[in-house]
């Protein structure tokens, strides 16, 4: 259009509103320092307070705000809450105030100083203190990188909690890290135990470890009860999964032709097909074959198209791995739905339908480890790679030999 804004000049429109917002009905630092009555004074600081606390503001307000600001808030509360008609009131403000780490200050109980300034400032740069480049630690922008190998990341951050709780420093480590360093390694953890990794089960007792120590949530780097909660979820999780894939490795177990429940050609072949649901079932086929002594004999029994296939399909994640793992389609079908499905040649309705409304995406990162095992697992059949169109068993070995490895 020929009036068109620039999206640039939008930006800075809409992030200075956001900023007149949120201190819009906060008194001056005059006001809150103005002796007499003070009673319009305290409810204007009571009713933007409590409004930006239900809208989940208040620590926004407190970086939008000079620290004399954030000071002549907080000693303006303190002074009201230790005696007077409005005391009760005031202590009850002045702890929802407390309770945002922008909000603290020092010496609230004085008045403004060149010393109270100086507190602040280090008040602040504690607070966005990040780890030394030697500690080992990653840095914050690494941590909130969505590009950033999220394996390699929390294996730094394991070894790095694993030698500090030998020495015993494990607690006193969290008091030399910002709180909102603490911050982002704690989103970054959650979010890394709500995925499927060979590293899910150590990264719970990590988050568990971490955010039982006082030192480590201080300041409101995190909320130990709502943690706590995300883990309990994530173990019922892990736990009903583990349920379906033994019961799905149970069916390949008491099936007398479980070689025919690989998945079929056509869907390996398929770019869009859910990748996570067919490693789950070569890792079941695999798990149940090796228990049960048949693996060779059901690998032995499918033909050089599909060994072909198989291989192919391991190996599209190995040989070049995606640059981000892309969101998982919605509307998976159940494992178990699929697995009644595969045995015919025809491609399931689940899949097919999902191949008409999907966009067509990458290889999951998240599962080499799985394609590495079901691999490794493949080299040890001697006869896996007989034939001229199955793949070279050296290709396999340098994808393998390419590949980051679990650390234990």
């Amino acid at each position: 259009p020929k009036h068109q804004v620039p999206a640039l000049a939008v930006s800075v429109a809409i992030s200075s509103m956001a900023g007149v917002s949120v201190v819009f009905g906060l008194p001056s630092i005059a006001a809150l320092r103005k002796d007499g009555a003070r009673a319009d004074t305290f409810c204007e600081v009571r009713d933007w307070a409590k409004g930006l606390a239900r809208q989940g503001s208040l620590g926004e307000a407190g970086r939008s705000l000079t620290a004399e600001h954030r000071h002549a808030i907080v000693h303006f509360l303190w002074k009201e809450s230790q005696a007077g008609p409005r005391a009760g009131r005031a202590k009850e403000v002045l702890n929802l105030v407390r309770g945002v780490p922008e909000f603290a200050v020092a010496d609230e109980d004085k008045p403004w100083s060149a010393e109270a300034a100086a507190s602040s400032l280090a008040l602040a740069a504690a607070r966005e203190a990040e780890p030394p480049a030697s500690s080992g630690l990653p840095q914050s922008s690494e941590l909130q990188n969505p590009e950033a190998d999220g394996r390699e990341l929390f294996q730094r951050l394991r070894a790095w909690v694993r030698e500090r709780s030998h020495e015993g420093q494990l607690a006193e480590s969290g008091t030399k890290l910002g709180a909102n360093y603490r911050t982002c390694l704690f989103d970054f953890l959650c979010g890394f135990v709500s995925k499927t990794t060979v590293f899910r089960h150590q990264a719970q007792e990590m988050v568990a470890k971490l955010v039982d120590l006082d030192s480590w949530i201080q300041g409101g780097a995190a909320d130990r009860e709502a943690v706590r909660q995300l883990l309990q979820e994530i173990s019922r999780s892990c736990a009903n999964e583990e349920q379906e894939e033994e019961q799905l490795e149970d069916s390949f177990e008491t099936s007398p032709a479980s070689g025919a429940l690989v998945p079929p050609v056509e869907v390996l072949e398929d770019p869009l097909v859910d990748a996570q649901e067919i490693l789950m079932q070569l890792c079941a086929w695999i798990n149940a074959g090796r228990r049960s002594g048949r693996l060779a004999e059901q690998a032995a029994a499918l033909d050089e198209r599909h060994r072909q296939s198989i291989t192919a399909f391991l190996l599209a994640d190995l040989v070049q791995v995606a640059a981000g793992p892309p969101a998982l389609p919605s509307g998976s079908s159940k494992m178990m739905t699929f697995v009644r499905q595969a045995s015919s040649k025809a491609l399931p309705k689940s899949l097919a339908s999902k191949a008409n409304s999907v966009p067509k995406t990458a290889p999951l990162a998240d599962t080499t480890p799985d394609r590495c095992y079901i691999l490794q697992a493949l080299t040890e059949l001697g006869d896996w790679f007989s034939g001229e169109g199955v793949t070279d068993q050296s290709a396999i070995s340098r994808a393998l030999a390419r590949t980051p490895r679990a650390v234990e």
